[in-house]
């Protein structure tokens, strides 16, 4: 049987392994962008890139939307129903959601059709 001070060892090593993961991510991150900005210092190459690649990013968003709205439907969404007094402070804040994205991918069309 687990006592407290195996407990808060436990607690202090999960949030330790948080701290170096995200570290670690973070330098990997950094290390990414040097390379890149070595590489290509003005950015004409990724922004050429970018334009190219353009219609397979709008597919990647949709997935990334869809895979969203599925965690908020299925996962969060019925919790949350639960716990609230008044579902309608949900509905608000979906339509406020999906509104940004809309206007986002609205913006983001005027480049894709140029």
């Amino acid at each position: 049987m687990a006592n407290s001070k195996t407990k808060r060892y436990g607690y202090w090593r999960r949030h330790l392994l948080i701290f170096i993961t995200w570290l670690l991510l973070i330098t990997l991150l950094m290390l990414l962008a040097a390379v890149l900005f070595e590489n290509d210092p003005d950015g004409q190459g990724i922004k050429g890139w970018l334009h190219d690649s353009r219609y397979i990013l709008l597919a990647w968003r949709i997935m990334v939307y869809t895979g969203l709205a599925w965690l908020w439907f299925y996962a969060v969404l019925p919790r949350l129903i639960a716990a609230t007094a008044s579902p309608a402070y949900l509905r608000r804040l979906e339509w406020l959601a999906a509104g940004f994205l809309l206007f986002i991918e609205l913006v983001n069309l005027r480049a894709l059709v140029a």
